[in-house]
């Protein structure tokens, strides 16, 4: 998903609770909350995405105690990472 999709992204009742967006294609993770649930994003879980290889999103539910987190990884991300 690019980030430009996430504007015209519209599911009646939902809002966008956490996102991590790729830059130059789409792909990426995102969590829909229902908008009868208060919720927290979880922002510092972007530090641990790596676009193409493991990407991340999450969200907290303080009114549950919960905390939801959306982890992908790509078919084609290598699963070495060479630095």
């Amino acid at each position: 998903m690019s980030s430009s999709d996430l504007y015209i992204l519209n599911i009646p009742n939902y809002s966008l609770g956490s996102v991590f967006s790729r830059r130059n294609r789409r792909g990426g993770s995102c969590i829909l909350v229902h908008n009868s649930q208060k919720f927290i994003p979880i922002s510092n879980i972007k530090k641990y995405s790596i676009e193409g290889v493991i990407e991340c999103s999450g969200i907290q539910l303080p009114e549950h105690k919960l905390y939801i987190f959306c982890i992908y990884r790509p078919p084609q991300g290598k699963l070495r990472r060479h630095q």
